[in-house]
């Protein structure tokens, strides 16, 4: 199901503002000789800076998703900040230079992009949070802009259930095999298109499968691809040498290192998560269609 035009208005405006604020302070994540491949653990300024940095940062576009879950369906405010860090994301170019720069450490700095999975991942539990309790109270003063066609769903964190779990490893599952087959190269337009694609379909497929799942563990379900990546990275190179043959050696159309070990976590957190979004966002409009059939 599409939101309204007027609430595709609203959400394109939120994610032009939130996309500006990140931008400004994007320079932050890079590192010192301004290479590509946009990361908190090896940005000039510091991972903790660049981690307070970011936050400060991303407040216009936390509001701007409260304003759209406010006034539409909580997953559509998901999406603006996500689609905002998705820009930041694209500018930043892909991980080569950030290989490159650090390959020296090599595959020893996938255990950092680990830790800044663990950071992403905190941070959208704060904002699945918040999108349950603040819109609530913004829906009176925005009356006049909320949509009709909106479902409502409820994405904060909670108790994890059996179908819960399942609808996660479902999303889970599926993005990281169609994740291996799309992401052939890490040229930053292909590495973002193959995880929207990739979890677009995880996602749709594990809220069909089990509906009653909670949206918020298949939102989380990216960062468990991520780890399980990196973690593959780490166990199956002890050393920098055969690593970067690895990298190197067949290149970038069929790499020994598999497709979601090609993705930093901030491809992840913006692009892995709009795919969920609107996986899970297509299959409420479908089951949805489906309850007034049998219904009727």
């Amino acid at each position: 199901m599409l939101p309204s035009l007027r609430q595709r208005l609203i959400i394109g405006l939120a994610v032009a503002i939130g996309a500006a604020s990140w931008l400004l302070v994007a320079a932050a994540l890079r590192a010192a000789d301004g290479s590509t491949g946009l990361s908190i653990a090896t940005a000039s300024v510091g991972p903790a800076a660049a981690a307070l940095i970011m936050l400060v940062a991303a407040v216009p576009a936390v509001i701007g998703g409260l304003i759209v879950a406010g006034t539409g369906n909580p997953l559509s405010g998901v999406f603006a900040v996500a689609a905002a860090l998705c820009v930041v994301a694209i500018w930043g170019g892909s991980i080569d230079e950030w290989i490159i720069r650090d390959g020296a450490s090599a595959p020893g700095i996938y255990g950092w992009l680990i830790v800044e999975v663990g950071v992403w991942e905190a941070a959208l539990v704060v904002v699945l949070i918040l999108m349950k309790t603040v819109p609530e109270h913004l829906r009176r003063p925005l009356t006049a802009l909320i949509s009709d066609d909106h479902l409502n769903a409820d994405v904060a964190p909670r108790r994890i259930t059996v179908k819960s779990a399942a609808a996660a490893a479902i999303c889970a599952s599926i993005g990281t095999v169609l994740s291996i087959f799309l992401l052939r190269s890490t040229e930053s337009g292909q590495v973002i298109w193959a995880l929207i694609l990739a979890f677009l379909i995880g996602g749709l497929a594990a809220h069909l499968i089990v509906p009653e799942g909670d949206c918020w563990a298949i939102l989380l379900s990216p960062g468990l691809v991520a780890v399980v990546a990196y973690t593959w990275v780490l166990l199956s190179f002890d050393d920098k040498t055969p690593f970067l043959a690895a990298w190197y050696g067949v290149g970038r159309t069929a790499t020994a290192v598999p497709g979601p070990a090609l993705a930093l976590p901030i491809h992840y957190a913006s692009a892995a998560l709009i795919g969920c979004t609107l996986g899970v966002g297509w299959a409420q409009g479908l089951n949805a269609a489906r309850m007034r059939v049998v219904e009727a």
